[in-house]
């Protein structure tokens, strides 16, 4: 507690600015290098408070004046208010695009598109199909041993490492990409990696002197596996990148986890499919 906690202490009584805390000035540092270094566009736009819901849009209505999915459906409300309810699930959405003139995501990823030029797309799909496979690998290596591990907490893993790469860029940078099937290209990258880099270690290290029927089974079958189930994801991730880019508003990637869960669900499947050949001796 301050010594004299009177209100005429308070900053706003008294000119000049106000002495910080001790316990505050470290903070106020770190915050001041922040700002210098950041860009100022993208400090606006990640938190501009035009991209806030309309809390009271029935007060002070606003059209919908462009291409702008529902939350929940992806019904496109153009045309409608913001608030009402979306004709084809009810939902009431707040969002609605920021006004042209203020300073908001819309601005800001419409400003880094237009300084991308067209081979940064292809230099980021390279990175990210470097990344993807070895970045899985590790993932996958946390994931323990036993049944369970393998019908379900590998498959999980798996996925979701394989493309955390390309998420992370349609989170955070998705000028980058200009087509949707950079997309789908850098998470196949991926998969591939992935799949050279298990197949490597199982036919290597895992399991000695592999017959050659196992060894084309794991050539052709798991990586198709692994290519096929990751595709599925990417599209998912391809549909977010869409939105984001034609609506130009914040990538929602919870809309890609119907597909995640589906390629999760094939490679589970496929990893029962391979415990039973286990389990009855199947030889390859």
């Amino acid at each position: 507690m301050p010594d004299n906690p009177d209100i005429d202490r308070e900053p706003n009584f008294h000119d000049g600015n106000a002495e910080p805390d001790p316990s505050e000035k470290k903070a106020r540092r770190n915050l001041e290098r922040h700002r210098s270094n950041a860009d100022a566009t993208e400090e606006a736009a990640w938190h501009s408070i035009y991209d806030e819901p309309a809390i009271f849009p029935r007060q002070s209505p606003q059209l919908i004046n462009r291409n702008w999915s529902c939350s929940r459906c992806g019904c496109n409300l153009r045309g409608l208010e913001v608030g009402n309810t979306c004709p084809e699930c009810n939902h009431v959405g707040q969002y609605g695009p920021p006004p042209p003139d203020k300073p908001s995501y819309t601005r800001w990823i419409q400003q880094k598109r237009r300084q991308t030029r067209a081979p940064d797309g292809w230099i980021t799909v390279a990175l990210i199909g470097l990344m993807g496979g070895p970045w899985a690998v590790l993932g996958a290596a946390f994931t323990g041993q036993g049944t369970l591990a393998a019908i379900v907490y590998g498959p999980a893993a798996e996925e979701m490492m394989k493309i955390a790469a390309a998420a992370l860029v349609v989170e955070l940078w998705p000028y980058r990409i200009r087509f949707r099937v950079q997309i789908v290209v850098a998470v196949i990258l991926s998969a591939l990696g992935f799949a050279v880099i298990e197949n490597l270690l199982y036919l290597n290290v895992y399991i000695p002197r592999p017959t050659p029927g196992l060894i084309a089974w794991r050539w052709v079958i798991c990586t198709g596996l692994h290519v096929g189930c990751t595709t599925i994801a990417a599209l998912g991730l391809a549909k977010v990148w869409h939105r984001t880019v034609t609506e130009l508003r914040r990538p929602r990637l919870a809309a890609a986890l119907p597909w995640i869960i589906i390629s999760i669900v094939i490679h589970g499947a496929y990893n029962a499919f391979a415990f039973v050949l286990q389990l009855i001796e199947y030889q390859f």
